[in-house]
């Protein structure tokens, strides 16, 4: 929308002054605006200007209801869209009957104190919109023939009743060289309201969609142990969940919507979840599952009222899904992994282009056993004892407390089908000790310690188990388990 407001400076108005109408000619640079709204542009009927359908495309204030025209055209010379409409009121005459059922309550104009007077819809030239908008410096969204009839609009003072056309505020006199439509001073000034066309919206750590999916994976624990530990292990099964909302910033709906799926993962599956709304405050769409690596949307809807006041914003939901697949001492890998795209068309444009991005992950894990539930790569009493502290803070599902991290069977409870995982995993560890040659530990020096997925073409070496793709982990646990394994006198758990 482009927006028409007084700004009465303050030695023009030095008192108060009702508007009692106006006359301004509007010229739009081709550059940043293609036409008035595309819908609006074709009288099929030839109608005169005063009954054009593109007046329809202008939306001018309630207070000003009489004597409205319309005139359109272009530039000599410069081939840009322009504007002509008048537009008044008379607030001391009472409407009645069909001709002037409302006259309107006037503006009233004080110096410092700016006024809408109108709104006009604008189709957007989204080749620039989407790829110039940050072009420095922009360029002026309206041009050289934007124009103030001196004439035609009138102001009065509201104490006296004085009458002033803005030539007699600027001191003209009728004058050959100073003709009525006048360039745009501070008495009537332009300003653009739009915002890029695309989707934005913030994820469940309230941060900004583009990078909505690209978390760290990881386990937290805080359950039986003296300080949170966020761990890079992750067990067999373990299930993770995000979600990212989406909403139309943009002035146009969003046509033709795909939604394509981006990146990937060795080692897990992603599943991704779309619902999507035609407004804040109604429901979501039932869930659409991603079958595959795209999926068609419904629109995005756009939508203002009479006045120019958005009512509708259309709205996307995410929600990904990871689960771990692969067997413990493999090693889940992302390449920005569950990462999603939008693409749409705007404003009826021939090309669909990306209008919203999800970064998906980029990372590793280690994967341990279903049944190790300190995350310190074995399964042991040590196992059994958290199982059993899980439990007790639950109080058997009666207002206790449910600690994920430690329900073997990830079933949001704890009883016996949580000993038949830790019974099926007993014994088993992903520590080893090279007796040939030697691995780099997290520090970079020499060390015989190795582990299962510390080797191989997928491998994940203890420096990426402290961090890796620009995220860290604390595995203390695990290095302290390794380093109990690597002496000689280590006694392994009883095999059952």
């Amino acid at each position: 929308h482009q927006v028409l407001r007084a700004a009465p400076r303050a030695d023009f108005f030095p008192d108060r002054r009702r508007l009692d109408g106006f006359d301004v000619q509007l010229g739009f640079n081709d550059t940043i605006l293609a036409s008035l709204n595309k819908q609006l542009l074709t009288s099929a009927d030839g109608a005169s200007p005063a009954t054009d359908t593109r007046s329809a495309a202008i939306d001018i204030s309630t207070t000003l209801p009489l004597f409205r025209n319309f005139q359109f055209g272009t530039v000599d010379g410069s081939g840009n869209n322009t504007v002509r409409f008048t537009a008044g009121s008379s607030s001391s005459i009472q409407g009645s009957g069909t001709t002037y059922p409302n006259t309107g309550t006037g503006v009233v104009l004080t110096a410092g104190e700016e006024k809408t007077l109108a709104y006009i819809k604008l189709d957007i030239n989204d080749r620039w919109n989407l790829e110039s908008a940050q072009a420095a410096p922009s360029p002026a969204i309206v041009d050289a023939s934007t124009r103030v009839n001196v004439d035609e609009t009138v102001v009065t003072m509201v104490d006296t009743n004085k009458v002033n056309s803005l030539r007699d505020l600027r001191g003209k006199t009728a004058d050959a060289n100073y003709s009525s439509l006048q360039a745009f001073d501070a008495t009537v000034t332009t300003t653009v309201a739009r915002a890029s066309q695309a989707l934005t919206g913030v994820d469940n750590n309230n941060d900004w969609y583009d990078d909505a999916f690209d978390t760290r994976i990881s386990t937290g624990r805080s359950l039986g142990i003296d300080q949170l530990e966020i761990t890079n292990l992750v067990r067999q099964g373990a299930k993770f969940e995000d979600w990212a909302q989406l909403s139309n910033s943009g002035e146009s709906t969003l046509t033709s919507v795909k939604a394509i799926q981006t990146g990937s993962v060795v080692n897990g599956t992603f599943t991704l979840e779309i619902k999507q709304r035609p407004n804040a405050g109604v429901n979501w769409s039932s869930g659409t599952m991603m079958n595959g690596t795209e999926i068609a949307l419904d629109d995005v809807n756009f939508k203002v009222d009479s006045a120019g006041v958005v009512t509708e914003r259309g709205q996307i939901w995410v929600t990904k899904k990871l689960e771990v697949t692969g067997d413990a001492g493999s090693v889940l890998t992302q390449v920005g992994g569950g990462g999603l795209e939008v693409h749409a068309y705007v404003n009826g444009n021939s090309d669909r282009g990306k209008v919203g991005t999800f970064i998906g992950t980029t990372s590793k894990n280690l994967i341990t056993y279903k049944g190790d539930l300190n995350y310190d790569g074995r399964v042991s009493m040590k196992d059994l004892a958290f199982l059993n502290a899980g439990a007790k803070a639950w109080k058997n599902g009666n207002g206790g407390v449910y600690n994920a991290e430690v329900d073997a069977n990830f079933d949001n409870a704890f009883n016996v089908a949580d000993l038949a995982v830790l019974n099926a995993d007993w014994g088993k560890t992903l520590h080893k000790t090279v007796t040939v040659g030697t691995v780099p530990d997290a520090a970079g020096a020499s060390t015989t310690r190795s582990f299962t997925g510390n080797t191989g073409a997928t491998a994940i070496s203890w420096a990426e188990l402290a961090g890796n793709g620009g995220y860290t982990w604390s595995n203390k646990s695990f290095e302290d388990q390794s380093k109990l394994e690597a002496a000689s006198n280590f006694v392994a758990t009883l095999g059952t």
